[in-house]
């Protein structure tokens, strides 16, 4: 499901760590997040011994981007 207030992270299931991203990423507790299509391109660029980690021991979470308005009296 994709949608344009989300960001994406690649969270490994095991541990619950995200991909920090680049060619060999590591995975920390609070890793990058990407747009949809940065993601897409990430996914596409990685080499095929990552790729595989990826869709054997990861997933993609989806998170949406709450845009509230507060004023100073509300905080």
């Amino acid at each position: 499901m994709e949608d344009r207030n989300s960001v994406y992270k690649i969270r490994k299931r095991k541990d619950g760590k995200y991909s920090n991203g680049g060619c060999y990423p590591r995975f920390t507790r609070n890793g990058k997040s990407w747009s949809i299509g940065d993601l897409r391109k990430h996914i596409q660029i990685l080499d095929s011994n990552v790729k595989k980690i990826y869709a054997e021991e990861c997933e993609i979470v989806a998170f949406t981007e709450s845009k509230t308005l507060l004023t100073i009296a509300d905080i």
